[in-house]
């Protein structure tokens, strides 16, 4: 879900999953536009200072996965 996403807002999924949003191309905008698309398309309970915080793609990845499972 959340790679899914995030590959549609910067058009393409970073090949390292160590890989940050911003190294990938991604700014601001385009994270507030992607914790939404997350909160209100898949219900995640995912912040945008969250999603700052995680660093990295592989982390938001991971943190997706272990949402799903609960």
């Amino acid at each position: 879900m959340a790679g899914h996403v995030l590959l549609v807002e910067l058009g393409v999924a970073p090949a390292d999953p160590a890989t940050g949003f911003q190294a990938a191309g991604g700014d601001s905008l385009r994270a507030l536009r992607l914790v939404t698309v997350l909160r209100q398309r898949h219900g995640s309970d995912l912040t945008l200072p969250e999603f700052t915080a995680l660093g990295s793609y592989g982390a938001l990845v991971a943190r997706g996965a272990r949402q799903e499972q609960r």
